[in-house]
């Protein structure tokens, strides 16, 4: 960021076919949809976990009730 004041440099140019620039593009993008299905994953779990934690909590407070006879 400050290197352009020091230099005097006012711009750059960029080849966007550059190899090494399409593969670090490359590799961005396939850590990004490894970071999405990570996250969609989880979601699925943490909604299946909330799901199965509410029914054992109501089995858990009928079988209170029909121990304590009320």
């Amino acid at each position: 960021m400050v290197l352009p004041f020091l230099l005097g440099v006012r711009a750059q140019t960029v080849d966007l076919v550059d190899p090494t620039l399409m593969a670090f593009e490359a590799g961005l993008l396939a850590l990004t949809l490894a970071w999405l299905y990570v996250g969609v994953r989880d979601y699925r779990f943490a909604t299946k976990l909330a799901k199965q934690i509410k029914e054992i909590r109501e089995l858990q407070d009928h079988m209170e009730r029909k121990i304590t006879g009320t």
